[in-house]
């Protein structure tokens, strides 16, 4: 549906209403958002959950300011929810927060910005359905909200209402995120991903969930698996685990192409 005041859907392009000198756009689930050069952000749509940040539930067919945003550099939009990267490298979300996804320490939904805690230092925002992430200065990724599928990528499957750390992820040059999904690209064109993997989603040839990153299957990176995790477990990053007396073999595969293989001994 259109915010252009009308609330009729249309099947060509039309203005949205009162947004000028807009620099960066977020769709979420039945609202969007515009960053425009001053630092401010402006919402429009759905808002049962507050995700328009305005200090109401009230839907609105034409933008409306989000309050106490003046130095906004970012933004990202989830399922009921959004978030604001500000100029001093911390983050404000605001809507749905039953997951955690405001990063707030609590699972309260906010009608107005509230503080991601912990993060002062980041350097890029994104949303997914229900979980957000932020890349840091210092190269390490952030996520929190919804876990259920290993999203988080912190080797747990529980959700988090404040960031945790992504684990074996640095210096991503860039972050995207999908439903119950998360990516990261590296120079060089290495991906991993984490999440849900129900349909393929992290591309390792596997229909697994996995609450680790894994890579790419066709990138410059290296998958490593286990022919018999039941003898031997194996991480993405290759580290063996022994489980049980056997023998399994344990392969590593580039670009989608099998190059060396190990036969594993657990005594």
């Amino acid at each position: 549906m259109p915010w252009d005041g009308s609330n009729i859907d249309s099947n060509i392009p039309v203005d949205v209403t009162g947004v000028n000198m807009a620099i960066a756009l977020a769709v979420g689930d039945y609202h969007s958002c515009a960053l425009v050069s001053n630092g401010a952000v402006q919402c429009w749509g759905y808002n049962n959950y507050g995700q328009l940040g305005n200090g109401n539930t009230a839907s609105s067919g034409t933008p409306v300011t989000v309050k106490g945003i003046s130095n906004a550099t970012a933004i990202a939009a989830g399922d009921k929810f959004t978030c604001a990267l500000l100029a001093g490298g911390t983050i404000k979300c605001w809507g749905r927060n039953n997951w955690g996804q405001l990063g707030d320490g609590s699972r309260t939904h906010s009608h107005i910005p509230t503080s991601v805690t912990g993060i002062s230092s980041a350097s890029s925002i994104i949303a997914g359905g229900q979980h957000a992430c932020a890349a840091l200065r210092s190269g390490v990724v952030q996520c929190w909200g919804a876990n259920y599928y290993g999203q988080l990528g912190n080797g747990a499957w529980n959700s988090s209402t404040i960031p945790v750390r992504v684990q074996g992820i640095n210096t991503p040059t860039h972050l995207a995120a999908g439903m119950d999904h998360t990516c990261a690209l590296f120079s060089g064109g290495v991906m991993r991903c984490w999440g849900q993997n129900r349909y393929g989603d992290l591309g390792n040839r596997q229909t697994t969930d996995s609450s680790l990153p894994v890579t790419v299957i066709g990138t410059p990176g290296v998958l490593w698996q286990s022919s018999n995790a039941a003898t031997a477990s194996i991480t993405p990053f290759g580290l063996a685990t022994g489980r049980s007396i056997g023998n399994t073999t344990i392969s590593a595969t580039t670009a989608g192409f099998i190059n060396d293989n190990a036969v594993l001994t657990v005594k």
